[in-house]
């Protein structure tokens, strides 16, 4: 007769890892221990990382695999730090390659690093340093603070997540197993020093305790939280739509463009770039300066072959003859064609190549005051009889014929750069409601990228940009299954948003909706840098919903109460897993803040 911990008790585990000072990369630090008693070593032994090393691979799926690969997009699972995990610690199935081996790699740049590159061995070979207690405090587990995790993990739930599918039957005293012997197991199986371990983790809490066993083997789906919605495209797409279906390998090269180029971005930024162009021409991309919001565009543009134009916004702007042009009044009359009407004019004449024009520090100046008409153009867009989108003229009165003409064509995506600050303008939500905000406020000062090989960087054709459709309605995929979650996450909000008439309406559900089937066309890359997963309907939400709300009041924090409620049902009181009901972290976050914000100076809003 076989004997297994309990399901209560793996999960009460997994909940404490994920509320502790673990960051993530405690796991890849663990994997590396495992893998060098995996190949027979000890402390000292070097270890090859990556998919090429079956002691790393081992190591891998003991300390993360939670499901086939073969049968699952998401095998993987890291309960550190879970509970700021964005995709709440499930990893992809590219997390062997992708993960813990390019984890131990990028932590070559940082001082306190634990494991060192041996110099030049191929395939790359790595050995730990020695460091002190506090150095490795700091560098695997996050500051405590009063707002924060305080507790370090426990040494006795790493066990439990170690021997989770465990026989312990030998270990067992009838129907228990004494939590001493799992914690000296476990330090056996990781080969962990006393050092480490007054470093990391609690050793002592809970060491005294009896854990309860069962027969059968406890199933992931009794232990784990919900994971991040990752289905795939439910029917084969029509003629219409698949010549703007993306390859999910042209999406990875474009992510590997990027970081060759030595630029710090989550993979998860760039999909979600490339998925909101390819919903909506009109992105913006906020968040504190120095943080890559300019380079993005442009680096795309690089990566798949398009044409970038740069139009910086002045504070004078107060109409659209900057953009659109005006009539110059003379010796007759002339008409001066605008900046944004110029480049309209070039992908107008060039359609199988895409555009893409920034506004640069789009907000120093009203949006609503410069940029009213082109907002209309771009929402009464049409498909044209060859198949092709465009707006009507955007200065159907101008004088000269040859300019009367330029329309905003489907090849052409407008991007605005913004800093949110005391220098600036907000933003109304006539256009939010018209944009996709993607915001850039989380920074790793110890990311530092190395330059590679951007010869491998394919053109895109210019349909791989086009939407599939201009309204929901008309999707091929309408009535795919993800089209139910995003109507019913948004009635929730709107629920709650309703005392103070901040719904969302019709619009914001097509796009977040065409957002979302988008994004399946390329599902591995809305993942962060650790291979976490990354929740599109969560990222649309938060890009689309979220910067609406602002104000202050009663009201507006019991919203903002609910939503919370509602996006991480796990913080809920009356919540014991989270388990049954879907959650969103990305969103979760920003309204935690919200209301920390709220309750600090009697107002607030999403912008940092």
């Amino acid at each position: 007769m076989t004997s297994h911990l309990s399901p209560a008790t793996i999960r009460s585990a997994v909940e404490r890892l994920g509320e502790s000072r673990a960051q993530s990369i405690l796991l890849d630090y663990l994997i590396f221990k495992r893998a060098q008693l995996e190949a027979g070593g000890d402390a000292t032994t070097p270890v090859v990382t990556g998919t090429k090393s079956d002691p790393y691979v081992a190591a891998i799926n003991q300390l993360s695999q939670v499901a086939d690969p073969g049968a699952s997009d998401l095998p993987y699972f890291s309960p550190f730090g879970a509970r700021r995990d964005k995709g709440r610690g499930y990893k992809s199935k590219k997390f062997p390659s992708n993960g813990p081996s390019d984890t131990v790699n990028r932590w070559q740049s940082r001082p306190a690093r634990p494991i060192d590159y041996v110099p030049d061995t191929s395939p790359k070979q790595f050995v730990p340093v020695e460091r002190t207690a506090n150095e490795l405090e700091g560098f695997l587990l996050v500051a405590a603070k009063p707002t924060g995790p305080t507790d370090k993990p426990r040494l006795l739930d790493l066990a439990i997540w170690i021997y989770r599918t465990a026989d312990l039957s030998a270990n067992a005293d009838g129907d228990n197993v004494s939590a001493a012997s799992l914690v000296e197991e476990a330090k056996k199986t990781l080969g962990l020093t006393d050092l480490e371990i007054e470093a990391v983790f609690d050793s002592t809490t809970g060491v005294d305790e009896l854990l309860p066993l069962g027969q059968s083997v406890a199933t992931p789906a009794e232990y784990l939280p919900v994971a991040p919605a990752q289905s795939k495209k439910a029917a084969t797409p029509s003629t219409a739509a698949a010549t703007s279906v993306v390859d999910p390998d042209s999406v990875d090269e474009v992510v590997q463009f990027v970081a060759a180029k030595g630029f710090v971005f989550d993979p998860w930024q760039i999909a979600a770039f490339v998925t909101a162009v390819r919903t909506k021409p009109f992105v913006i991309l906020a968040g504190i300066s120095g943080t890559g919001k300019t380079k993005l565009p442009k680096l795309v543009a690089q990566a798949t072959g398009a044409h970038f134009r740069r139009i910086p916004v002045r504070p004078d702007w107060t109409d659209s003859s900057e953009l659109l042009g005006y009539e110059r009044l003379g010796q007759g009359t002339t008409f001066v064609p605008g900046q944004l009407l110029r480049v309209a004019r070039e992908a107008q004449e060039n359609p199988d190549q895409q555009f893409f024009v920034l506004l640069d520090e789009m907000n120093v100046a009203r949006v609503e005051y410069y940029l009213a008409e082109v907002l209309s153009h771009i929402e009464e867009r049409s498909r044209q009889t060859d198949g092709s989108i465009a707006s009507d003229p955007l200065v159907p009165t101008a004088s000269d014929p040859a300019w009367a003409d330029i329309r905003l064509p489907g090849n052409l995506t407008i991007v605005g750069s913004v800093n949110m600050d005391e220098t600036t303008f907000g933003f109304s939500r006539k256009v939010l409601d018209r944009s996709f905000v993607i915001e850039f406020s989380t920074v790793s000062l110890s990311a530092v990228k190395e330059l590679g090989d951007i010869s491998q960087a394919e053109p895109w054709p210019v349909e791989r940009w086009r939407p599939s459709s201009l309204s929901l309605a008309e999707h091929p995929h309408h009535s795919h299954e993800d089209v139910g979650r995003v109507i019913s996450a948004l009635e929730t909000i709107n629920e709650s948003l309703a005392p103070m008439q901040m719904q969302v309406g019709y619009r914001v559900r097509d796009e977040i909706a065409m957002f979302v089937l988008s994004a399946l066309d390329c599902p591995d890359a809305f993942v962060g840098e650790d291979e976490s997963v990354i929740n599109p309907l969560d990222l649309a939400i938060a890009m689309k919903v979220l910067p609406r709300i602002q104000g202050t009041g009663p009201t507006l924090r019991l919203a903002l109460v609910q939503l919370l409620a509602w996006a991480d049902p796990a913080s809920s009181s009356e919540s014991t897993t989270g388990i049954e009901t879907e959650s969103f972290p990305f969103c979760a976050d920003r309204l935690a803040m919200m209301i920390q914000r709220l309750d600090d100076t009697g107002f607030t809003s999403f912008w940092l």
